[in-house]
C-alpha cells in the first residue's frame, strides 16, 4: 500500500525496492521461500521493474534444479511465453545484458549447451561493440583517460602468437579508465557507472565463454581451441582487472597448456622451447601472481603452481 501511495515519487519507490532486495538476500536460499515473497511484491511491481530480484530468483531455482520455476521467472523477465532457447537465438540481442546472462545459464543447465555457448559468444561480441560506441560518445576532458581502451575485444587485436595480450581493451579498468578520474563537468556520473557495470558483466560473459568452450571440448584442445579459450579468459581479466576468478582462470589455462606441451616433449630434450615459455609460461606466472594478490582467501593453490 505504501508503495502504491508513492507512485509519483520514483526515488522513494527505488529506495523501497532496494530495501526489499536486501531483505530477500537475507532470507533462506530456498526457492519456495523466495517465491512466496516475490508473489506478494508482484502485486505492485512487475518482474521487469524488479529485475534484480527475479534474476536472483531464477538463478536460485536453476542452482536447486527447479528448472520449471526458473523458466517461469525468465518468462516474466523476457515478457514472453515461448521457448526460451528459440527466443534467445532470434531475439536475444534485444534483451538487457543481466537478463540475457541468466537466460544463457538456464539454457546451459537445460542441456542446450551448444546453443547456450553460441548465443553467449555472439552476445558478448555485440556488447563489446556497444561498449566501444558508448565509450566514444562519453564526453571526457582531454586530460583524462576515462574511456580509452573501451574499443571492444576482437580476435585480431591479440598480440604474440594470437593468444595472450589483448589489445583494444587495455585501460578499461583502473586509474586510467572508468574507475579512475573519469568524471568531468559534462559527463553524467550515471553514464560512467553504467559503463563500468556493463564492463564487469562482460568480464563474466567472457569467463563463462572460456569455461563453456573447455567443457564442450572436454579439455581436448587443438591450437584453435587453445587460442579461443585463452582469448576469452584474457578478455575477462581486461574488462575487470581486479577480479580474482578471471586472473586465476587465465593463469590456470596457460599452466594446463604448458603441462600438456611439456608431456609431449621428448625426454632427452628436457627443456621447453623458448616460444612456449614466452607464449604460455610467462603469462601463467604473471596470472598466478595477480590472482594471489587479489585472493581474499587462501592462495595456496596458486602459490604452489607458481613454483
Amino acid at each position: 500500500m505504501v508503495y502504491k501511495q508513492n507512485a509519483s515519487n520514483p526515488d522513494k519507490l527505488a529506495l523501497m525496492r532496494d530495501t526489499w532486495m536486501k531483505r530477500l538476500k537475507g532470507c533462506q536460499p530456498n526457492p519456495e521461500v523466495w517465491q512466496r515473497m516475490l508473489k506478494v511484491r508482484a502485486l505492485v511491481i512487475t518482474p521487469r521493474d524488479s529485475s534484480e530480484m527475479w534474476i536472483s530468483y531464477a538463478n536460485l531455482c536453476r542452482k536447486n534444479g527447479r528448472m520449471g520455476l526458473a523458466e517461469k521467472a525468465l518468462f516474466g523477465l523476457l515478457e514472453v511465453n515461448e521457448d526460451i532457447t528459440g527466443f534467445m537465438i532470434h531475439r536475444g540481442h534485444t534483451v538487457s545484458p543481466p537478463i540475457a546472462y541468466s537466460a544463457f545459464k538456464y539454457m546451459w543447465a537445460n542441456e542446450e549447451k551448444a546453443q547456450a555457448y553460441n548465443c553467449l559468444k555472439q552476445f558478448a561480441s555485440k556488447l563489446s561493440d556497444s561498449l566501444s560506441d558508448r565509450g566514444r560518445r562519453i564526453d571526457v576532458r582531454p586530460t583524462t583517460n576515462a574511456v580509452n581502451g573501451v574499443n571492444g575485444v576482437h580476435a585480431n587485436g591479440i598480440n604474440g602468437h594470437g593468444i595472450n595480450g589483448v589489445n583494444g581493451i587495455n585501460g578499461i579498468n583502473g586509474s586510467s579508465s572508468i574507475n579512475g578520474s573519469a568524471h568531468s563537468t559534462t559527463t553524467p556520473a550515471f553514464a560512467l557507472k553504467e559503463l563500468q557495470e556493463d564492463c564487469q558483466l562482460l568480464a563474466r560473459l567472457y569467463l563463462k565463454q572460456g569455461e563453456w568452450l573447455t567443457a564442450l571440448h572436454k579439455g581436448q584442445w587443438d591450437e584453435d581451441i587453445i587460442n579461443e579459450v585463452l582469448y576469452s579468459y584474457r578478455a575477462a581479466t581486461q574488462y575487470n582487472e581486479n577480479w580474482y576468478k578471471a586472473w586465476h582462470a587465465w593463469a590456470l589455462a596457460n599452466f594446463e597448456v604448458v603441462t600438456s606441451q611439456a608431456s609431449a616433449i621428448e625426454e632427452e630434450q628436457r627443456r621447453l622451447p623458448l616460444e612456449v615459455v614466452q607464449t604460455y609460461v610467462i603469462p601463467a606466472i604473471q596470472g598466478f601472481f595477480k590472482s594471489i594478490a587479489l585472493s581474499s582467501t587462501s592462495s595456496l593453490q596458486d602459490t604452489l603452481q607458481c613454483r
